[in-house]
């Protein structure tokens, strides 16, 4: 485990490799997470917060890459950019409130405390003013059996994330 207090400033970002559609969420992704909270019998406390959110306003589900620490819900980020090849585009940068809302995990999709250091798992993003346009150049997932396809990675981050990574003004 990596919290992330102990992970280095410069990490702390939440890569965004894909969504889920809105379909596909309501039809497939949120009954298989229900589902899967019976079965697997999830800490109450978890699916409480699952049901809670699972609507939540200017919100979408996405596949994450690799996480830098164990992220626990209720993360806050301020900043949306995009990225090429793991650095940040100084010129794509926005200010962007965002709060995570829920981790889940990617096999058997219920859900999870945290997301898991060095883990590419699923989440529930919500935009505190609106999805920002750029989220809708990540590719889309539509079916669970999709491989998914390359599009630039776009990341979530702090203020303190850029300065980290020499990016003073934006």
């Amino acid at each position: 485990m990596l919290s992330v207090e102990n992970s280095k400033m410069k990490d702390r970002k939440l890569i965004l490799m894909a969504r889920f559609s809105i379909d596909y969420t309501q039809d497939k992704l949120i009954p298989e997470i229900e589902t899967n909270c019976v079965e697997y019998r999830v800490d109450p406390q978890l699916a409480a917060n699952f049901q809670r959110n699972k609507f939540a306003a200017n919100s979408l589900y996405f596949h994450h890459a690799h996480a830098y620490a164990d992220i626990p819900i209720g993360q806050e980020y301020e900043a949306i950019a995009r990225m090429c090849r793991g650095i940040i585009i100084p010129d794509s940068i926005l200010r962007c409130k965002t709060t995570v809302l829920a981790f889940f995990s990617a096999y058997k999709t219920q859900p999870f405390p945290h997301a898991s250091h060095g883990h590419h798992e699923n989440s529930l993003i919500q935009f505190q003013d609106g999805i920002p346009d750029m989220i809708f150049d990540l590719y889309e997932i539509t079916d669970k059996t999709t491989s998914l396809a390359y599009t630039p990675d776009i990341c979530l981050c702090t203020y303190e994330t850029l300065k980290a990574n020499g990016i003073k003004d934006f």
